[in-house]
């Protein structure tokens, strides 16, 4: 299997389930709500390590409370973080979803305030990583006879 890494940002999802949508200036009660982590990199990640690959996730991490719910799921899912970015301020990008049980559809509120994963960042911890990475698989081909004998 292959030792992926996806960078990308992972998101707190705030699911809300609702009848149906409201007008402008309604109010309506939720017939459900769940909370979980999201995020197109993370949420892939999770799909490829359940499928037996070695997963690593690069982004932006929060010290903050939210940030349990996304280290929770992927200790789970057995996905590292060591390559993020941590810092101490900020709120770990929000989702506000609302799905509506008549039509199925939903609608998405995102909030964000956290910064993007910078070129320095990546090009001081990661690509140093990656290039470890690279030349150990090139050196172990190099080793490997070819099959013409």
């Amino acid at each position: 299997m292959a030792n992926i890494l996806a960078v990308g940002i992972a998101t707190i999802d705030i699911i809300n389930r609702v009848n149906g949508y409201p007008h402008e200036d309604d109010e309506i009660r939720a017939i459900s709500q769940s909370i979980r982590r999201g995020g197109n990199a993370t949420n892939t990640l999770v799909v490829l390590s359940q499928l037996g690959h070695q997963c690593a996730w690069s982004g932006v991490l929060i010290d903050e409370s939210d940030a349990a719910i996304v280290k929770h799921d992927l200790d789970v899912h057995q996905i590292s973080y060591r390559f993020c970015k941590q810092l101490s301020t900020g709120k770990l990008p929000t989702s506000y979803i609302t799905v509506s049980k008549s039509t199925g559809s939903r609608t998405i509120v995102h909030y964000r305030d956290c910064p993007e994963l910078d070129f320095h960042f990546f090009h001081s911890k990661i690509w140093l990583a990656l290039t470890g990475f690279i030349l150990k698989v090139e050196m172990s081909m190099s080793s490997t006879k070819c099959c013409d004998g």
